[in-house]
């Protein structure tokens, strides 16, 4: 914020201006909100897995403007979800039918009851919410076991109940996000930081991990074979004297870095 109370956008123009050449005139919070859609991607996370173990994660930019508002929109859906702002969190799928102590003493979880004692549960809670990961944790599960033995007020009950909204919810919209072609081979440059050798056509090797497009016919280009094998194959956005290759490496003998 600035002294006057107005907001100033953190992000880099040059970005900024990349963006809104394939999808207009936007807002930061639509490119957070795009983003935060992109990294909740299932197949994204799942191919990208070994990259985003070691380093920050890449973003592709948008393919065209519908496709960046509508994971824009997806992005804000989960955003509020998990902000516990949207109105769809107080239309609760549960019940807390018995009355009791209300104290967290032995947790389990059996035919969509969560079990916080012996006679008290939350009924009608999806498998999928209970066993949910978001990072390392299962928010489901951990909330509870980080209070046990304390005594749940009526506030705590229905902020569970509105976290199991939210949980469902985000599945279903990681699902949809992936209904989105936003991975493209055209996007896949702006994925990650490589390293490359520059070997001659008969000594080309190519590994199938990530990527399933064949190697160009003028390709010269190799990905090393680092912890997870990787390949890279030229785009006409490249120069071809200007890729952008980096990466992390215990060692590297004998080699042309790019």
């Amino acid at each position: 914020y600035a002294d006057d109370g107005s907001k100033i956008p953190n992000l880099k123009k040059e970005i900024v201006a990349s963006i809104e050449k394939t999808a207009g005139k936007t807002t930061p919070e639509d490119i957070f909100d795009y983003i935060y859609a992109v990294l909740y991607s299932p197949s994204y996370r799942e191919k990208y897995k070994e990259f985003l173990k070691i380093d920050f994660p890449r973003v592709p930019y948008p393919n065209d403007k519908k496709q960046f508002a509508s994971l824009a929109l997806l992005g804000k859906e989960l955003r509020e979800l998990h902000l516990l702002e949207s109105p769809k969190v107080r239309k609760f799928i549960t019940s807390y039918p018995e009355s009791g102590s209300n104290a967290i003493e032995k947790i389990s979880y059996k035919d969509e009851k969560v079990y916080i004692n012996a006679e008290q549960y939350f009924g009608g809670v999806p498998e999928v919410a209970w066993n949910f990961y978001i990072g390392g944790y299962q928010p489901a599960q951990k909330w509870l076991k980080d209070r046990k033995g304390r005594t749940l007020t009526s506030e705590e009950i229905e902020h569970y109940q509105k976290m199991i909204v939210a949980l469902v919810e985000t599945d279903r919209i990681m699902k949809e996000i992936d209904k989105e072609t936003w991975l493209t081979p055209v996007s896949l440059p702006w994925l990650f930081p490589l390293v490359a050798l520059r070997l001659s056509k008969t000594a080309q090797t190519w590994s199938e991990p990530f990527w399933t497009i064949p190697p160009p016919e003028e390709t010269n280009i190799i990905i090393v074979p680092v912890p997870t094998l990787v390949r890279c194959c030229t785009h006409p956005q490249f120069s071809k004297k200007a890729y952008n290759v980096y990466m992390r490496l215990s060692s590297l003998e004998k080699t042309d870095l790019l």
